[in-house]
């Protein structure tokens, strides 16, 4: 495992000329799930600069046997959208996880071999429709990198049946994916340690794409709508409503944080948990208010932490922790578990580390964030010191360096 870093510099300048990317991506906006959508997105409006790009992705909203894939233009950049078979549709966790259907499969394949890119770039550990791209890429002698965003946590929770074709699909899928790669990156430490593979994985971490402007106006109509009322501290919370996200935890220690009145807004849409958070939170007294308003746009997180005193992200399972890092773009505290890659880039004081599914040391961290209030001006200039590290021009250029490798083929060296 290896940070990447820019010293192979020359190299890139020397081959990036009119090089055609392919992104291979599991979910691309405006039709994303989490975080991952976003990633994809920055690094192909990145690479788009100076380089011919072109996206493929599965298309998770638009699910059917027979259906053909969209293509369309996004910010400039052509983007083809794979519809998936229309199964598991009640259970959040295969989300974007199965595989095209039939026709889009077979298109999918057409379409990188028309179009022939010279390298590409592969998202996401455990995505059929990325897998079969692998397939077509191998076949066709093209290079990749494929990116590690976390590894699934939800086959090792269910039964044996389900553990045992999980175990098969990962021989038959991701782990040829790996297999077949360039070079393989994942975006934390703890990604990359937890894939314990005998190859090199080179650790390249997420940027951040700074959540929209800040706007009094729009706030306030957030406001209006969940029923806040002016002068109780909020404590907001983002993220799909599954266990991994422990928001049950943060739910618990809301009694203990030691204020008059307390609100705390937890948005995102339901991964299985809702019923269960909305039990939890009928339980709490009368003077803290709870609320779900569901998915927002990145307007409405941007308005959400301007009306968060603190921001609290009480994972039990966290690849890297882009919500954390949004609301550090945002200048608001942060309080968040010690665990996975959000140990790798929060740092005190902006941030507060706390052992994982314990309500009363979150509760006291919670405490001592909205007691401090806004960041001072020497802890934004922390907070801009972490921001400059995970700035995507940046992170682009160590991924372009590594698809730039030795192996491109000669004709993408122009």
């Amino acid at each position: 495992m290896e940070r990447s870093g820019s010293s192979n510099g020359s190299r890139l300048a020397a081959a990036r000329e009119g090089v055609r990317i392919a992104v291979v991506t599991p979910e691309y906006p405006p039709d994303h799930i989490g975080g991952g959508g976003i990633v994809s997105e920055a690094l192909a409006l990145e690479y788009a600069k100076t380089n011919e790009v072109r996206v493929f992705s599965a298309w998770d909203t638009h699910r059917s046997w027979r259906g053909g894939r969209l293509a369309d233009l996004k910010d400039g950049v052509s983007v083809y959208r794979y519809p998936l078979v229309p199964l598991f549709r009640r259970q959040p966790h295969f989300r974007s996880v199965v595989p095209p259907n039939p026709a889009a499969s077979f298109q999918l394949g057409q379409d990188l071999k028309e179009w022939s890119p010279d390298v590409a770039h592969l998202h996401g550990y455990g995505y059929a429709l990325v897998d079969l791209a692998s397939a077509f890429l191998v076949r066709r002698k093209v290079p990749y990198i494929f990116t590690v965003h976390g590894l699934p946590q939800t086959p090792s929770r269910r039964r044996a049946p389900i553990r045992a074709a999980y175990a098969a699909y990962r021989r038959m899928g991701p782990v040829r994916t790996m297999a077949g790669a360039d070079a393989v990156t994942a975006i934390s430490r703890a990604v990359a340690e937890a894939l314990h593979s005998d190859r090199q994985v080179t650790v390249v971490p997420n940027g951040i794409t700074p959540l929209p402007g800040r706007d009094d106006r729009r706030a306030a109509r957030l406001s209006q709508r969940l029923g806040l009322e002016p002068g109780v501290p909020v404590i907001a919370a983002a993220g799909r409503l599954s266990r991994s996200k422990g928001f049950d935890v943060l739910l618990r220690a809301l009694s203990d944080v030691g204020v008059p009145r307390l609100a705390c807004v937890i948005a995102g849409a339901d991964g299985g948990e809702l019923s269960t958070l909305r039990q939890i939170a009928a339980l709490l007294p009368a003077d803290i208010k709870v609320c779900f308003p569901g998915w927002l746009d990145r307007e409405g997180l941007s308005d959400l932490f301007e009306l968060a005193g603190v921001v609290a992200v009480p994972s039990r399972d966290e690849p890297f922790g882009l919500v954390a890092l949004e609301a550090v773009g945002a200048t608001r505290r942060v309080v968040a578990s010690r665990i996975g890659g959000l140990a790798e880039f929060l740092r005190p004081p902006v941030a507060e580390l706390v052992e994982l599914d314990d309500p009363k040391e979150l509760a006291g961290a919670l405490h001592r964030a909205l007691s401090r209030g806004p960041l001072t001006g020497d802890e934004e200039r922390i907070a801009d010191q972490v921001l400059i590290e995970h700035s995507w021009p940046s992170l682009s250029h160590e991924y372009e360096v590594l698809m730039m490798s030795s192996r491109l083929p000669a004709k993408a060296a122009r």
